[in-house]
């Protein structure tokens, strides 16, 4: 039976639960759901050819590490195993399993409306496919799972009977994969983060910690997130990772002296518990965890008709946390930028406070600049060297480079990726075809579209991207925006940020489901027959 996808990811519920108040959150955030309950309504109404849909939600769709929310002293009363640390009371709850169930009940209760809406997605025969990224790898434990499904059937059958429809069904559309997606000869999803190695996890398929197996394991985005911009409001992580130094020295005037100390306390912090983090991973006997690991590899071939050298292979291709490393931690948390910098102001200091004769003075200022300026550039080299391969935290580079080697691996026709947040189509292989295309993000969006014109065309500017794959002979794979305004789909091309728009890709989409489909559930907000 073909497949038809709708691929969406990085929607990062719950990001802002810490910036206001309960109310607030949910006043502020009732726009920006509207958009993803209007795209699953419009997509429940239109099949291609009578296919129902798969939703891949590939990756981030609940942003856990974000939130720091926790319950109050009388739910911990009555569910010690929710007790607040002071460390949880200071920086939000861990990353434990009946921790992350309660999270995911609180992100679901303030975005009701959005869960109600793809509950009834379901309801009408579609199903959905959850890969877990870095932002929600809670999802990985099990009773994250069944907490999520269960949600979703409290929330469409309200503990009644629906005429049609069948719990057991319903429950079964639900399905979580722990690393990718894959059908041989037609597309291979994941969401990306393997490949940056400040997100990524040594063991994919039992990300735990070393240290602690009742938590998991934190990349050091997680620690920034948790340790940093969880703490200073305003600061968001996503966009970042392009930014130089003199980016962070200029946002840092921005923020004005009253901020500077704390921030600097913050970043101090951070570094702290990185090189904390980093040891304790380092010292700590990890053989049971690559043991599990290797285990769930060669299920997770099986299942998905590949062999247990292509698994090995895909998962060779992840980059290591760099705080599997000394060297590399070190360059994390910039200690290697820190001694180049003491060295060049000690010089600078010897210089004031020796009385050299003038032209030796001037002579010494220039010879300081040429130096500063030369080891400025040659520094990474001299890195390299002593630390190890240099970290960068540009992410879409590394992520990019991936396909091209996946491609070498697997025969597939199609290759989709999140995590980077920027839409793309590109093709990695000429024979047989092989195209890549991320997704981009659905972000909550703070301003409302003002479309513009351009040659004729109405532009739209919509960031809520996603792709749509058509299954058949020759499958298809297109990159689309969410148009607010109009409530419908627009055709992107990432090349130029234009739409070229195709009118009869969108009449394709124009049919609904079967009426067989259509009766005995209810769209969202109407009401339902009961039997």
């Amino acid at each position: 039976m073909p497949s038809h996808l709708l691929v969406i990811s990085d929607v990062h519920l719950g990001e802002y639960a810490k910036e206001v108040d309960r109310i607030g959150y949910l006043k502020g955030f009732a726009r920006s759901d509207s958009e993803l309950c209007a795209f699953l309504e419009y997509h429940q109404k239109r099949w291609i050819g009578g296919v129902p849909w798969r939703l891949v939600i590939n990756g981030d769709f609940v942003d856990f590490i974000a939130v720091t929310f926790r319950p109050s002293e009388a739910v911990t009363t009555d569910h010690p195993e929710l007790e607040v640390s002071d460390d949880e009371a200071r920086f939000g709850l861990d990353s434990s399993a009946d921790k992350a169930v309660w999270k995911l009940d609180r992100i679901i209760d303030r975005h009701r409306d959005l869960f109600t809406y793809l509950a009834d997605f379901i309801g009408h025969g579609n199903s959905i496919d959850l890969l877990y990224g870095n932002h929600d790898v809670e999802f990985w434990w099990p009773e994250v799972h069944e907490r999520f499904r269960a949600r979703l059937r409290e929330i469409y059958f309200g503990g009644e009977a629906v005429v049609g429809k069948d719990p057991a069904s319903f429950v079964k559309r639900v399905r979580f994969h722990p690393w990718f997606l894959y059908e041989p000869g037609k597309f291979y999803i994941e969401h990306g983060n393997q490949y940056d190695d400040f997100s990524s996890f040594e063991y994919r398929l039992n990300p735990v910690a070393p240290s602690d197996q009742r938590q998991l394991a934190m990349p050091v985005s997680h620690m920034a997130i948790r340790y940093f911009v969880n703490q200073y409001k305003g600061f968001r992580s996503h966009d970042k990772d392009r930014w130089t130094l003199f980016d962070y020295m200029r946002w840092l005037k921005e923020q004005g002296m009253d901020n500077v100390l704390r921030i600097v306390k913050l970043y101090v912090l951070l570094s702290s518990q990185v090189w904390t983090y980093a040891r304790l991973t380092r010292v700590a006997d990890a053989g049971a965890l690559r043991d599990v690991h290797d285990r769930s590899l060669d299920a997770v071939a099986s299942v998905y008709g590949m062999t247990e050298d292509q698994a090995r292979q895909l998962d060779a291709l992840h980059n290591p946390p760099v705080t599997e490393s000394l060297g590399r931690t070190i360059q994390a948390i910039g200690i290697d930028w820190y001694v180049w910098g003491a060295f060049w102001f000690l010089a600078a200091f010897a210089v004031l406070a020796i009385p050299f004769p003038l032209h030796w003075t001037m002579a010494l200022w220039a010879l300081l600049a040429i130096g500063a300026v030369v080891s400025r550039r040659l520094w990474p080299l001299v890195r390299q060297r002593l630390l190890g391969s240099n970290v960068t935290t540009a992410v879409a580079p590394k992520v990019d480079a991936a396909t091209r080697r996946i491609a070498e691996i697997l025969d597939v026709r199609y290759i989709f990726f999140g995590h980077t947040h920027k839409p793309l189509k590109v093709k990695v292989r000429t024979s047989p075809p092989c195209w890549y295309l991320n997704g981009g993000s659905w972000l909550a969006t703070r301003r409302r579209e003002r479309h513009a014109q351009e040659s004729g065309r109405d532009i739209c500017p919509s960031r809520l991207t996603f792709i749509v794959y058509r299954d058949g002979s020759v499958p298809d794979a297109r990159l689309f925006r969410w148009c607010a305004r109009d409530g419908r789909p627009v055709p992107f091309d990432p090349r130029g940020g234009l739409e070229s728009l195709e009118p009869e890709h969108i009449e394709r989409l124009e049919v609904r489901p079967p009426a067989s489909q259509m009766g005995g559930g209810r769209r969202a907000g109407r009401g339902r027959r009961r039997g």
